[in-house]
């Protein structure tokens, strides 16, 4: 008779095929509403379609190079922004400076 084993495995990482994740929502807004135009301070959150693994990153404190790991913007959302996990199915980017991309 042997003892039980007690080997963790570590994580699988890497690419498994296509997933069945998709933007469910994805929505800008002015919490503090000084302005018209997209700028510092503004909000946007991304709703995913199922829970993610939140890609393996902190909940809070998200870096802009953490988030353009993640996404490919059609547009410049600024200079800088930070991200949060409000749950494993949403992601808060907030916009630190608004400054586009010349």
């Amino acid at each position: 008779v042997t003892a039980a084993s007690v080997a963790v495995a570590p994580p699988m990482v890497g690419e498994f095929g296509p997933g069945n994740i998709g933007v469910s929502t994805f929505t800008a807004s002015d919490p503090d509403n000084q302005d018209d135009v997209f700028s510092s301070g503004d909000i946007i959150d991304i709703e995913f379609s199922i829970p993610t693994n939140r890609a393996w990153l902190p909940t809070t404190g998200i870096t802009k190079a953490q988030i353009d790991n993640l996404f490919t913007f059609t547009h410049s959302i600024g200079l800088d922004y930070t991200g949060m996990w409000l749950s494993t199915q949403a992601l808060r980017i907030t916009i630190v400076n608004g400054t586009q991309d010349p």
